[in-house]
């Protein structure tokens, strides 16, 4: 397990006040490019600089040491979109951004499936677990959990995203995979 990441703060050249708080690797601390807009007009307007707060951790323990510099500060004072810890995972949502979403997806229709492609799909489950009651493992600690539900509520994450992750359908960003047993 290699202890490669870091938490860094960036701070406001005019004033010394901390105005973001991240979680990297390699260069990431010193990068300006992915940064939200928001980011951006700050670190344009006045000028900015890095520290890094904690160094050789692995992911989950940067990912843990982000939130609680997170709530150190104070998010409100802060340019970050979430809560730390998983990328944008925990984002708010304006009621305005949720309307325009739901304007996107309203009228929209998705073929309905074959034949073929349901004997696919159903010959692709068979002789595997239900997800909802497969073991998760956490592979920084070792530790076991009997459902991907629990895990999901230990990190406050919705249990879909979390299985998305489980399964790779996303990029996983936690220490947790299925543990693959025989049934």
């Amino acid at each position: 397990m290699k202890k490669q990441y870091y938490v860094y703060v960036h701070y406001r050249k005019d004033n010394g006040f901390p105005f973001y708080v991240g979680k990297g690797k390699a260069y990431r601390a010193k990068e300006s490019t992915k940064r939200t807009d928001e980011w951006k007009a700050i670190a344009n307007q006045y000028g900015w600089f890095h520290k890094l707060v904690e160094e050789n951790l692995t992911e989950s323990e940067a990912f843990e040491k982000e939130r609680y510099y997170i709530k150190l500060i104070g998010r409100e004072n802060l340019c970050n979109k979430t809560d730390g810890g998983h990328g944008n995972l925990g984002a708010k949502f304006t009621d305005e951004h949720k309307e325009n979403l739901r304007k996107s997806n309203v009228g929209k229709k998705h073929a309905p499936l074959t034949a073929l492609t349901k004997q696919r799909m159903s010959e692709a489950k068979k002789g595997k677990l239900p997800n909802n009651i497969r073991k998760v493992i956490n592979n920084d600690t070792g530790e076991i959990y009997d459902c991907a539900q629990d895990v999901a509520k230990l990190l406050g994450i919705p249990y879909g995203t979390l299985n998305n992750y489980l399964l790779g359908r996303r990029k996983n960003k936690t220490p947790y995979t299925y543990l693959h047993m025989e049934h």
